[in-house]
């Protein structure tokens, strides 16, 4: 069959228009996703099953920009289609979007014709729309503003109709095609095809207009500094450092121990080795794969040789024989022989190590130094203080500051690390420790260095913060629990101060109860160190999800094509329990990733069963149902690190 010139639409290796993700879209009550997708994933026609909504590949947030799209109304029914938008996090099997917080859409069927509906609040009709009309939705992400329009005239005389739409949230354009067991349909253009697949009954008025920047085409001309939805129109890799990549701040290798290989230079001679990474890291995390041993992070605070177990409770071990992770270098560290952590040394078996990079290694080994290494968010080197940085703090109002004793920095990728001590006091109040960062920490990661007479239950106590539209969550890395209820609520006031973190600081407690993140004993303060992220655009996410208990399991939009994600189960889903599980590109090199590893447990890698995941060029995609990550209902959070940014990745 011959093809048409309305079926080749404009895509290039250098910009790609976005469509309707048919990886994100709604799962019926068969377990299948049974809306209909044609026309190149433009055009989408509803199935059998209620909630049939189904998103954009592409997402943005607020500060992106005006994107502009239009939907060709194909077939109506009483209700729908639904248009609009919804943000990443709405569960989108679940229910009607313009019936939850999460989606703003209008109703163009034939009784609710032209009314919007948001969290179940119904706005009056603004316009009455029929067959062949062309809806045009308009997103002023830097005003938080949307536009509804009708065959090229903007509705409510040209104002917003919804404004205060999310600020931190992404958010992709939706369709909703079946909410009420009937049909309808809706053809996208997002800047690809102002025909609509040759569509022969166009609105009057229909033509071929161009966004002020020149890229993409719609049938009406769009609103002055709108964009088209593609990759050209997105930002690019936040770190904003010319010639960056996010490789250059994180990166998995995995080598064999005591071996020469290509990325572990073994030198028998000195029995030391140099795993290459591409950058000097700050933070190493590292696993055996082959056999039950313990995990063991090392970074550039505390110190080469000084390693904590994310599978254990105890303290930091200074291993000092020459047999653990002995430097951090310019472009990897270097490793020696087999020892107590055998993570990082063990002969002949194969080992993965995750690698982060933050400020550097401030001065001094003491905690009297006060050195703050930082790179700041535009990549430059811009060392500071401890002191200076909790000066800082308490001049934004910030009360009851730890002054760090070291940290690491990194602004433009979102990661600091922290070292402080406990108070020396029991007065039951909460205090503030700067993290060094240009925004408020999404996870915070803490844990006590020191064993002493109360090693019982120092844990590693891990903060998610209010992200997903789900509240924060309190945890602990070594464990596969996660406190809820009242006891969620106890922990939050007693570890974290009853409060989240700000653009200054994170909060802990010295309680007169037991606290894991500030405590004291009478022969001196304990140790601490914090690890701090937040989601930088392009290269990491910190989210939520929920599971739908089905093999075409929830996709979840990062905006980048990942290289490590690790999920964690934290309610619902009849389930109590749930580990921290780990998969990465270095040991899965295609679809779908199999491998596991589990941050709260020795165990050696596996499959474990049914831990079936699609690693995407903008998300990842769940295609099993093991209940660590997607069962019905369960809710889930995940930390996510960049391969490469969506603007410019493929798929695997």
């Amino acid at each position: 069959m011959a093809f048409s010139a309305e079926d080749i639409v404009p895509d290039s290796p250098t910009n790609n228009f976005c469509t309707l993700n048919v990886l994100d879209r709604g799962v019926g009550t068969t377990n299948t996703a049974s809306s209909i997708l044609t026309d190149g994933n433009l055009k989408v026609t509803s199935g059998d099953n209620r909630y049939q909504n189904i998103r954009s590949t592409i997402s943005f947030k607020k500060g992106s920009g005006i994107f502009y799209a239009e939907f060709l109304l194909t077939q109506r029914t009483t209700y729908n289609p639904q248009i609009g938008i919804a943000t990443t996090d709405f569960a989108i099997s679940s229910n009607e979007v313009g019936s939850t917080p999460f989606g703003w859409m209008m109703a163009v069927g034939s009784t609710v014709n032209g009314s919007t509906y948001h969290n179940s609040v119904q706005s009056s009709s603004y316009a009455t729309f029929a067959t062949n009309d062309i809806l045009q939705v308009i997103v002023d992400s830097d005003n938080q503003q949307l536009f509804f329009g009708r065959n090229g005239t903007i509705l409510n005389s040209g104002n917003a109709i919804h404004t205060n739409l999310p600020a931190d949230n992404h958010i992709t354009f939706c369709i909703l095609t079946n909410n009420d067991g009937s049909t309808s349909s809706a053809v996208a253009n997002f800047g690809q095809d102002p025909t609509f697949g040759g569509a022969t009954n166009l609105p009057t008025g229909a033509g071929t207009f161009t966004p002020d920047n020149g890229i993409g085409s719609f049938a009406f001309q769009p609103p002055a500094g709108a964009l088209a939805l593609c990759t050209a129109n997105l930002p690019d890799f936040t770190p904003t450092v010319t010639g960056d990549v996010p490789q250059d701040y994180f990166k998995t290798v995995t080598y064999t121990g005591q071996t020469t290989g290509e990325v572990l230079n073994w030198d028998s001679n000195t029995n030391t080795g140099t795993v290459n990474v591409g950058f000097q890291p700050d933070l190493v995390w590292a696993k055996r794969r082959d056999t039950s041993s313990a995990h063991a992070l090392v970074d550039s605070v505390r110190g080469a040789r000084q390693t904590i177990s994310s599978n254990a409770s105890i303290g930091n071990y200074s291993e000092e024989s020459g047999k653990t992770l002995l430097s951090f270098d310019s472009d990897g560290f270097t490793v020696g022989t087999d020892g107590n952590y055998t993570a990082f040394t063990a002969s002949g078996s194969s080992i993965v190590a995750w690698c982060w990079k933050a400020g550097g290694a401030p001065s001094g080994s003491t905690s009297t130094t006060g050195s703050a290494k930082r790179i700041n968010t535009s990549g430059t080197q811009d060392d500071t203080s401890c002191s200076a940085l909790a000066t800082a703090a308490t001049n934004a109002g910030a009360s009851n500051v730890i002054t760090p004793t070291l940290m690491s920095i990194n602004q433009a990728a979102g990661f600091s690390i922290v070292k402080y001590n406990g108070t020396g006091t029991s007065d039951d109040v909460n205090y503030s420790i700067p993290h060094g960062l240009s925004n408020a920490p999404d996870v915070v990661i803490v844990k006590n260095l020191d064993l002493g007479s109360q090693s019982s239950g120092i844990t590693w106590p891990v903060l998610f913060t209010n992200i997903g539209g789900m509240p924060g969550l309190d945890g602990n890395l070594d464990k596969d629990n996660i406190i809820g209820g009242a006891e969620e609520n106890r922990e939050l006031n007693s570890n974290w101060g009853g409060s989240y973190p700000n653009a200054n600081t994170f909060f802990v407690r010295r309680p007169t109860i037991s606290s894991t993140t500030n405590r004291y004993r009478t022969m001196g303060a304990y140790n601490y160190i914090a690890y701090c992220w937040h989601s930088v655009e392009g290269y990491s996410k910190f989210g939520s999800y929920t599971g739908n208990g089905s093999p075409d399991g929830p996709f979840i939009y990062t905006g980048f094509r990942p290289a490590f994600v690790m999920v964690k189960w934290t309610s619902g889903g009849g389930q109590t329990t749930g580990s921290w599980r780990i998969m990465d590109t270095a040991r899965n090199l295609y679809n779908p990733a199999t491998l596991d590893l589990i941050a709260n447990e020795a165990v050696s890698e596996t499959t474990y069963g049914s831990d079936d995941l699609d690693i995407l060029s903008n998300g990842f995609k769940w295609r099993s149902t093991g209940s660590f990550h997607n069962t019905s209902g369960a809710n889930y959070i995940f930390m996510a690190f960049s391969e490469q940014p969506f603007k410019y990745s493929n798929a695997r």
